[in-house]
């Protein structure tokens, strides 16, 4: 998956600039409406800091809204399994996530998400394969100021379930955006290398029915071991 710093003829799903203020109050007013039809707290939604496990994991000093100077520290255990749940408005579904086979990616994913970095963000290129989220803007252009160092495993296998961070054109990895296969990718796969974070282990269903608009209400992570 291609991630973009302006929008290009790709055919990738282009809307207005996602916001978190002004006419996104309808949308956010929607997701803690479904939030708590899903039994997930208030608390987890809008707390502006991180909580529980990862309460002590910083990110990079902030450059802007959204926007950090760099990856953040390590705060993980590069040894450890750990499962996203990413709470979204059509269900939720779990990524395990090992972080031995990526430990920049996963950590920063991890952090990020304990951040409250994608409550809110919206899904978008959505392909019979293939679904993308990630992105502030919500059109494949945004991310969070840095890409991620080219670490990638070797033998990777996309089929179904198998989610990855998007990257630029020139290959380096976005450092926010990410894809969740719906089903293997096509033609026998990429034609370019792509970091893995994980895999779906819960909930394929959901990630089957999510669309273009779609939205994350948050990502809970905990650690399986």
């Amino acid at each position: 998956m291609a991630a973009r710093r302006r929008p290009t003829s790709a055919p990738l799903e282009r809307g207005p600039a996602w916001s978190r203020s002004g006419p996104a109050l309808a949308v956010t007013v929607g997701i803690v409406a479904l939030a708590l039809a899903g039994g997930v707290g208030l608390d987890t939604i809008a707390s502006p800091h991180p909580i529980g496990a990862f309460a002590s994991c910083p990110t990079a000093p902030k450059i802007g809204a959204e926007l950090y100077a760099a990856p953040p520290p390590m705060c993980i255990d590069p040894k450890a399994t750990y499962v996203a749940t990413v709470h979204t408005s059509k269900g939720s579904f779990k990524i395990t996530m090992v972080a031995r086979d990526s430990p920049l990616v996963v950590n920063n994913f991890v952090v990020l998400a304990a951040h409250g970095y994608y409550n809110g963000l919206r899904f978008f290129n959505n392909q019979s394969w293939v679904i993308q989220s990630g992105d502030p803007l919500g059109d494949g252009s945004g991310g969070p100021g840095y890409t991620l160092p080219v670490v990638r495993g070797s033998g990777q296998k996309w089929t179904s379930g198998a989610v990855g961070m998007a990257r630029f054109p020139d290959g380096r990895t976005s450092g926010s955006q990410f894809f969740v296969l719906k089903a293997a990718w096509p033609a026998g796969g990429p034609k370019g290398a792509y970091d893995r974070l994980g895999t779906v282990t819960s909930g394929s269903v959901v990630v089957s029915s999510l669309e273009n608009g779609d939205h994350i209400i948050n990502v809970q992570i905990t650690r399986k071991s």
